[in-house]
């Protein structure tokens, strides 16, 4: 939860407040002259920032914490899914495409496992 929490808040952030430093580093695609996109970046980094804001709070109670794993879980899976739909459209992949499928799929991973975990 503080590891998937953690990522989903710093990417969150990068993403709402500062996309310009988020492409000069890699994390996501040049949208600099592109408002419509710019405009989805952000949104994309709040709705991150909430999930894991959420996560790292529901820490403290086991019953909060799996709703909070299963909504980052969904999230995760979600953004995997835009991914591959997307790669299908492009009809080859690159780099943005890549690294949605890897940072997402490393969420559905962690958040699996986070809920695999409060289970016990």
């Amino acid at each position: 939860m503080l590891a998937g929490g953690g990522v989903h808040i710093a990417y969150g952030v990068g993403s709402l407040l500062a996309p310009e430093k988020m492409v000069s580093a890699q994390y996501a695609p040049d949208t600099h002259d592109l408002a419509d996109p710019r405009l989805l970046l952000r949104a994309f980094g709040g709705h991150l920032l909430v999930s894991g804001c959420l996560a790292l709070a529901a820490t403290r109670s086991p019953r909060h914490a799996r709703s909070a794993a299963a909504l980052c879980l969904l999230i995760n899976t979600f953004d995997v899914t835009s991914a591959v739909l997307e790669l299908r459209a492009r009809g080859q992949s690159d780099q943005t495409v890549k690294g949605g499928i890897a940072l997402s799929g490393a969420g559905v991973l962690t958040f699996a496992a986070a809920l695999r975990c409060l289970y016990r």
